[in-house]
């Protein structure tokens, strides 16, 4: 399991951390595509990434959850809200606007 640790205060949108689940699998370049964007965005906003493989017994669980067609697969507050190859902007405004939300 990897984990992208939150931005240090001070840095980007205040708050407590936002924890996203990102499903993974093993040799899949959309995966280390999504863990790039992932650390890039952990710059700007706190957040914590807790990864799950897609063979474990909870990703197996999200997928079925979830339904999404391939991974990589991200979620937030136990919702899916990206997969595939992620974009920085969407995610970007994803992330602001659960913030704004106060998830």
């Amino acid at each position: 399991m990897t984990t992208i640790e939150p931005s240090p205060p001070g840095s980007g949108t205040a708050g407590a951390p936002l924890e996203l689940v990102f499903v993974t699998a093993e040799a899949c370049h959309l995966c280390d595509h999504g863990r790039e964007v992932l650390s890039d965005l952990s710059r700007e906003h706190p957040i914590t990434v807790r990864e799950v493989d897609l063979d474990s017994p909870e990703g197996r669980d999200l997928l079925a959850r979830w339904r999404f067609p391939f991974p990589p697969a991200l979620g937030a507050a136990g919702e899916l809200i990206a997969f595939g190859r992620f974009s920085r902007r969407r995610l970007r405004r994803v992330l602001e606007t659960l913030a704004a939300e106060g998830r």
